[in-house]
């Protein structure tokens, strides 16, 4: 969330909930924001208002920094410090898979529990995103800009003298050597804008396609490199699937889409010279195996792309093909109604069946079925209205 700290651009409370360990703590914002009426209408928030200890994972804060484009100073976990004693290490390396992930920003924390940070094992960007389990993440977005900001204002925030990707801050080392020091814990004012704005932010992938899109785009992911953990959970959590997929199993194609496979295997089989329906089997694997990388979810939506264009004309031919034609062609939806009402008028004197009849040869002269035509497309595309015709087997 945007603040007006001086030296970030951002707070990033993925994780709530810290304790007072020394002298330093007794004017700690933090505590006191955590009691506002504002946040304790957040559940996180209300597990933590004690400031006993307690810490809470908010799952749905977690991919937020990849939701910001442009490069920006973010302070981590301004309402916690992240190497607290009773932060579990599965925690710290969700953390760091997503600063892994966000090379562009310049992530910044300050930190009091030294000896925990201490024991945290080493996480490297180069394996983080690739072991770290995500499951718990969910989709659900809160918003995290609240405070009382008349209490907070006379807090003074620290300022890192130079900021690295994950600077921090120890404060008990500070204290050490000068005991009469303001508070170096976590700081981070929050603004009126961020009170204001109570509305969820908006989940960075919309739809499997943005994902897609921001993994081939991604330049720190290379061709043959994995897709890393925090895209593979963010699909499995939103029950996407890829474009190619079917919902249903087939006992051939099983869940991949049947112009896909036939698209890769008549490719293949002419390179080996043989029947395409041979290379089912292995195209269906293979299939599995392309989705697991970059370059090969590059190489099927290269293939998709061709039976998405081919398959376009079809259903343009198809949808012109069931519109009205003759004398019910190019006439408004009003028209329509109109239309119909007066064959449900004459259906009520003579009979459904002979109505239809006088229609067709009243307005079929020209286009013969246009009637019939006219009354299919009201039925695929007005069936409510269609009803009308038959109640009885409606």
């Amino acid at each position: 969330m945007t603040t007006n700290i001086q030296w970030a651009d951002e707070t990033w409370n993925v994780i709530v909930g810290c304790s007072k360990i020394s002298p330093a703590c007794k004017n700690c914002y933090a505590a006191t924001a955590a009691k506002s009426a504002r946040l304790q209408q957040f559940p996180q928030y209300q597990k933590v208002a004690a400031w006993d200890g307690t810490v809470e994972f908010v799952c749905s804060q977690l991919l937020k920094p990849l939701s910001w484009k442009k490069p920006k100073k973010i302070f981590v976990c301004s309402m916690s410090d992240l190497f607290h004693e009773n932060i579990p290490f599965e925690w710290i390396d969700k953390v760091m898979a997503v600063i892994a992930l966000s090379r562009q920003h310049t992530l910044e924390e300050n930190q009091k529990e030294e000896k925990h940070i201490q024991e945290t094992p080493p996480t490297q960007e180069s394996c983080v995103c690739e072991e770290t389990d995500l499951e718990e993440l969910n989709q659900e977005y809160e918003p995290i800009s609240e405070s009382d900001s008349e209490k907070l204002n006379h807090q003074e925030e620290p300022i890192p003298q130079s900021p690295t990707s994950l600077s921090t801050k120890s404060e008990s080392s500070y204290q050490t050597d000068q005991p009469s020091c303001r508070p170096t814990m976590a700081g981070a004012l929050f603004d009126k804008n961020e009170q204001a704005n109570n509305k969820p932010s908006k989940p960075k992938f919309q739809s499997i396609e943005d994902l897609l899109n921001l993994v081939l785009l991604d330049s720190g992911i290379m061709a043959s490199d994995p897709l890393p953990a925090v895209y593979r959970s963010e699909i499995k959590l939103r029950g996407w699937h890829f474009p190619w997929r079917t919902a249903t199993r087939d006992k051939i194609y099983q869940t991949c889409d049947r112009r896909l496979v036939e698209l890769i295997a008549k490719e293949r089989a002419k390179w080996s010279k043989c029947e395409w329906q041979e290379k089912i089997p292995t195209v269906i694997k293979s299939i599995g195996n392309l989705e697991a990388t970059k370059g090969g979810l590059e190489e099927l939506l290269g293939y998709w792309s061709k039976v998405v264009e081919s398959a376009a004309p079809q259903a343009e031919e198809s949808s012109k093909a069931n519109e009205p034609i003759g004398y019910y062609s190019n006439r408004s939806l009003e028209w329509h109604k109109a239309t119909f009402c007066e064959l449900l008028d004459l259906g009520d004197k003579v009979g459904t069946d002979k109505a239809i009849a006088q229609f067709s040869t009243r307005y079929d002269q020209q286009h013969t079925g246009a009637t019939n035509a006219w009354l299919n497309w009201l039925q695929s595309n007005y069936p409510q209205m269609y009803a009308h015709l038959y109640p009885k087997a409606a």
